[in-house]
C-alpha cells in the first residue's frame, strides 16, 4: 500500500517511480484545484497510472497498540484509543527536543531582551507537538489499515513524507511499526531563507502600508467605525472610567449580562469594574447583533472590536510598525552576535521568530492604543498576544472550560500570567506539561452560579407541557461533542450521526420517553448527522424530542438548562463538562465511552457513571427507571466530586470576578504588574483562608495534599 501526505509537485514527481505495479495511491489532504489539474496532467503523460484515492478512515476508529510492538498484532486489555497514545508519544518527543534543541537554542537566549526565554521556548515546543502529534497520527492511520486491508501484502507499506523540521523524530516510530518512510523536499516551495526573507518584507510591506493609511486618516483611536451603525450613547462616544481597560477575548457565546445565559461576561457583575472599561475583541459573526443585544451593550458602554454587520473594526496604527521594526533589528542583532561566536541559528527559528514578530507587533499596538492591562480569555492559540500583553505591563487571564482534558499535551496553555482551575487536581495537568503560567487559581466550575438562576427559570416550561401533554411519562437528555470529518480528528460525523441513531429510535420505540437534545455545536449539527436526516424529522413530528440550539457557535443555553428538563442526562466521556454541570444541578448524569477511551473516571464510574456501549447504558437506565430507589448511585458523581469541584456553593464566577477586580484595582492604583498579581493572590489567599465562599468541604488543598490523596490515578 502506497501512501502520501499530500499532492503536490514535489511528492508527485517522487510518486511517478514509487507507484510502478501499484494499483492505488492514497492521500491524506485534500487535493486542491492546482493538485487535480497536476495529477490530469500527468496521467496524459502516463507517468501516472495508479488510482489516487482520499484516505477515507480517521484516527477514532484505530484501538491502542499493544505496547510490544515485536507483536504488531496485538492489542491490550483496554481497548482505548490509539489516539490517546499518540499524544503520550508526541509529548515524549517534545520533552526530547525541548533538551536537545529549545533549552540551548542561541536565538531564543537571545531576544530573552524582549521576550522571556521559557516562554518563547514554550511557543516553539507547542508548535513541535502540534506538527508531531499530526504525523503520528498520520504513521498510526497507515499502520492500521495496511494490518486490516483485507488483501495486504507481505511488503511494508510505504509512506511519503515531507521532511519537515520534526522529521527526523517522526521516522524511527513509522519504522517501529514496520512502515517504510521515504522523504521529499519540498523544491518547488521558496527555501527557507527566501521565505524568511520574503515574510519579514512582507509583513514590513503589510505593516507600513496600514501605518501610513493611519497616517493619513483623521481619527486617531484606531477604530474604523462605521458612521452608519451609529446612534447615540454608542462606545465610540462613551467616556471610559478611569483605570485601564479590560479585554475579553471574544468566544462564540452571547453577549448578554443575564446569569440564565451562558454569556462572555459570566463573571463581571461580581469583579465590580465599571462596565465602560470593558472592551470585548475578535468578536466574528456574518449575523448582526439583535437589538436588544446592541441596544444593552450599548447602554452599558461594554465596546466591541471584530467583525460583523454594524461591528466596528480595529486598524492598527503607526506604533505596530514601529514595534516590528524594533523587534526585527533585536533579532537581526541577536544573529549577529550568535554568528560571531560561531553559533548556527537554524533558518525555521528565524522564519518563525519573523512571524511571531509581525503578530506581537499588532497585539503590542492594540493593546497600548486601546489602554488595555487585563486581557481575559477561554483559549488563546498565539503566545503573540501574551508576549505583547506582558510587554505593556499587562496581565493575561485564562479559565479553565471543560473537565474533558485529560491529555498531557501544552496545547491547553499559552503561557498566561494567571489560570483559573477548578480545583488543585487541574492545576497538575497544567503542570505535568510545565506550562509557564505564573499563578494559578482554583475557583470551582465556572458557570455554577447560573444553576440557582436556572432551578428557578420559567423558561423552559414549554417544553415540560408539551412533553406531558404527549404522554412522557421519562425524559432523558443528550449533550453530544462536536464533530470532523477529517481524518486526524478522532469524532467523526459519522460516528455522532451513530449517537443520535440509536437515541432517535429508542425515541421511536417508546411513545412514553422524550429526548432533549443539547448539541454542542447546533449550527452544524444537521449537516454533520444528514445521514439519520428521516428519523429526526419522524421523531419531532412525535412532540416528544426537541433540539436546542442556538445562533452562537457554543450557544447560550446553559447544559444545567437541559439537563433540568430530564430525568437523567448522558454525555460523552469525550468532554464531560456538560454532565458535570447535569450532576452539579442535581441531575443523575452519565457518560456514553464509545470511543473506548481510557480514562481516570473510569476507575470509580464504571457501570455507575460511565458506560461503555449505548446498549449497556439503555439497560441501565431502564432498571432505574423501574425503580430509582433501588439505583441509588446510579449517575452520582460522589466519589470523585471532591477532586473535580472542592467549592460548589454557587460562587465561582465570584470568586474569578472579584480577582479580576483585584488586579484592576491595583493596576488602577499605578500598581506594576508584579506589585498587581502578588496583591490579587495575597487577597485571594486571605479571601479562602476566611472561608469566604466557600462549601461546607473547606478550603480546597494543596496541589500535593489533593494528589497524594485523590481516588483519581
Amino acid at each position: 500500500m502506497l501512501f502520501v501526505d499530500n499532492i503536490t509537485f514535489s511528492p508527485l514527481l517522487r510518486l511517478v517511480a514509487l507507484s510502478r505495479g501499484v494499483d492505488t495511491i492514497w492521500h491524506f489532504e485534500p487535493l486542491t484545484p492546482f493538485a487535480i489539474r497536476l495529477v490530469g496532467a500527468f496521467r496524459r503523460l502516463g507517468l501516472i497510472r495508479a488510482e489516487i484515492k482520499l484516505v477515507n478512515h480517521h484516527i477514532g476508529e484505530v484501538p491502542n497498540r499493544s505496547p510490544d510492538r515485536t507483536h504488531p498484532d496485538t492489542h491490550d486489555d483496554t481497548g482505548e484509543w490509539e489516539y490517546i497514545n499518540i499524544i503520550g508519544q508526541a509529548r515524549a518527543i517534545c520533552s526530547r527536543i525541548k533538551l536537545d534543541h529549545l533549552n540551548k537554542n542561541p536565538l531564543i537566549n537571545s531576544m530573552s531582551s524582549i521576550w522571556p526565554a521559557q516562554k518563547l521556548s514554550f511557543h516553539f515546543e507547542r508548535m513541535a507537538e502540534r506538527e508531531i502529534i499530526k504525523e503520528l497520527v498520520r504513521v498510526s492511520l497507515v499502520d492500521w489499515l495496511n494490518r486490516n486491508h483485507p488483501h495486504s501484502p507481505a511488503e511494508p507499506s510505504t509512506i511519503l513524507l515531507e521532511n519537515k523540521q520534526w522529521y527526523s523524530y517522526v521516522e524511527p516510530s513509522a519504522s517501529a511499526c514496520g512502515i517504510r518512510v521515504i522523504s521529499y523536499r519540498n523544491y518547488w516551495k521558496p527555501p527557507q531563507l527566501s521565505r524568511a526573507a520574503s515574510a519579514g518584507i512582507a509583513s514590513f510591506r503589510r505593516l507600513l502600508e496600514l501605518s501610513l493609511k493611519r497616517l493619513r486618516s483623521k481619527p486617531t483611536t484606531g477604530l474604523d467605525h462605521h458612521p452608519e451603525h451609529s446612534q447615540a450613547g454608542s462606545p465610540s462616544d462613551q467616556t471610559l472610567s478611569d483605570g485601564p481597560t479590560v479585554a475579553v477575548s471574544y468566544w462564540h457565546r452571547t453577549l448578554e449580562i443575564d446569569p440564565t445565559k451562558r454569556s462572555e461576561f459570566f463573571w463581571l457583575n461580581d469583579s465590580k469594574i465599571p462596565q465602560t472599561n470593558i472592551l470585548l475583541h475578535e468578536y466574528s459573526s456574518d449575523k448582526p447583533l439583535s437589538e436588544e443585544t446592541k441596544a444593552d451593550i450599548t447602554y452599558r458602554g461594554i465596546r466591541v472590536l471584530g467583525r460583523g454587520p454594524g461591528i466596528d473594526s480595529w486598524r492598527p496604527t503607526i506604533g505596530m510598525y514601529r514595534v516590528f521594526l524594533t523587534t526585527l533589528l533585536k533579532l537581526a542583532n541577536g544573529l549577529l552576535r550568535n554568528f560571531f561566536r560561531l553559533k548556527w541559528v537554524s533558518l525555521y527559528y528565524i522564519k518563525e521568530s519573523i512571524g511571531l514578530a509581525s503578530r506581537y507587533a499588532y497585539w503590542h499596538d492594540f493593546y497600548r492604543s486601546n489602554g488595555v492591562k487585563i486581557d481575559v480569555a477561554v483559549v488563546r492559540y498565539d503566545l503573540a498576544k501574551v508576549l505583547a500583553l506582558g510587554s505593556v505591563g499587562g496581565i493575561s487571564l485564562s479559565y479553565q472550560y471543560t473537565v474533558g482534558s485529560f491529555c498531557p499535551t501544552t496545547l491547553i496553555s499559552c503561557g498566561e500570567d494567571v489560570q483559573f482551575v477548578y480545583s488543585p487536581y487541574f492545576e497538575k495537568q497544567f503542570r505535568d506539561v510545565e506550562a509557564v503560567v505564573d499563578r494559578f487559581v482554583p475557583t470551582g466550575f465556572i458557570y455554577d452560579g447560573a444553576l440557582r438562576e436556572l432551578r428557578s427559570s420559567t423558561g423552559t416550561g414549554e417544553i415540560r407541557e408539551q412533553f406531558s401533554d404527549r404522554g412522557v411519562k421519562f425524559t432523558l437528555c443528550f449533550f453530544d461533542e462536536n464533530s470532523v470529518p477529517f481524518w486526524d480528528h478522532p469524532c467523526h460525523d459519522e460516528d455522532a450521526a451513530a449517537d443520535y441513531e440509536f437515541l432517535l429510535e429508542w425515541l421511536l420505540s417508546d411513545p412514553t420517553l422524550g429526548i432533549v437534545f443539547k448539541p454542542k455545536n447546533s449550527m452544524t449539527l444537521f449537516d454533520r448527522i444528514s445521514t439519520v436526516s428521516d428519523l429526526v424529522k419522524r421523531a419531532e413530528e412525535t412532540g416528544r424530542c426537541r433540539f436546542l440550539t442556538s445562533e452562537t457557535l457554543y450557544g447560550s443555553i446553559y447544559p444545567a438548562e437541559a439537563a433540568l428538563l430530564a430525568d437523567v442526562a448522558v454525555g460523552k466521556l469525550l468532554g464531560g463538562s456538560a454532565a458535570f454541570e447535569g450532576q452539579l444541578a442535581g441531575v443523575p448524569s452519565l457518560l456514553i465511552n464509545t470511543e473506548r477511551r481510557g480514562h481516570p473516571f473510569c476507575s470509580w464510574g464504571q457501570d455507575r457513571v460511565v458506560f461503555d456501549d449505548w446498549v449497556s447504558l439503555r439497560e441501565a437506565i431502564e432498571r432505574y427507571r423501574n425503580n430509582p430507589s433501588a439505583n441509588p448511585e446510579f449517575g452520582d458523581w460522589s466519589p470523585a466530586i471532591d477532586d473535580l469541584d472542592p467549592f460548589r456553593d454557587g460562587q465561582a464566577g465570584r470568586r474569578m470576578g472579584r480577582y479580576v477586580g483585584q488586579i484592576y484595582e491595583s493596576l488602577k492604583r499605578g500598581d506594576s504588574k508584579a506589585e498587581a498579581m502578588a496583591a490579587a493572590a495575597g487577597w485571594y489567599s486571605t479571601y479562602l483562608n476566611e472561608g469566604k465562599g466557600l462549601s461546607q468541604e473547606g478550603n480546597p488543598p494543596s496541589v500535593e495534599e489533593r494528589s497524594a490523596s485523590s481516588i483519581m490515578p
